[in-house]
């Protein structure tokens, strides 16, 4: 579901984030450009402002990351948890 920056949910402190509650489940981010970003990345200062001009900066939505283990932040490159998924079938380099 995608909506508008200033709507997506923060936690009391103002920052994205990384689980959701209740549950725990790990969330992730998505930019206008269709771009996949991690909480980490989500919550840095190029996330943080709003820049109509710099579609790859405007977070659009977010969502739980429920079994991928092929799911990577396109700006930091990590892996972002998912929640029902065995990390052991994981491999170097996200191959299963």
């Amino acid at each position: 579901m995608r909506m508008d920056q200033k709507q997506l949910p923060r936690d009391a402190d103002g920052k994205y984030p990384a689980y959701a509650w209740p549950g725990g489940y790990p969330i992730f981010y998505m930019a206008a450009d269709d771009s996949v970003v991690c909480s980490t990345c989500a919550n840095s200062p190029d996330y943080r402002t709003w820049n109509e001009d710099d579609i790859e900066h405007i977070l659009v939505a977010s969502d739980i990351n429920w079994e991928s283990t092929d799911l990577y932040c396109d700006d930091c490159g990590e892996r972002i948890e998912s929640a029902y998924a065995d990390d052991d079938d994981t491999t170097e380099g996200g191959v299963s």
